[in-house]
């Protein structure tokens, strides 16, 4: 049935776009909200933006 293909296809591209703005957001509002300054060292920033997934 061709139909469930498009709805599985268009469920998945959702799925994807929403995953990826989500992502974006989190990492933005991390970014701003800590109030960055110019004495915050790179290896700090990475430690702080360090996350555990699952899948790694």
């Amino acid at each position: 049935m061709p139909q469930l293909d498009i709805v599985y296809i268009f469920t998945n591209y959702i799925w994807t776009w929403f995953i990826l703005i989500s992502l974006t957001w989190k990492i933005k509002t991390t970014l701003f909200t800590e109030g960055l300054t110019e004495d915050d060292s790179l290896e700090e920033l990475k430690a702080e933006l360090t996350w555990i997934l699952p899948w790694t």
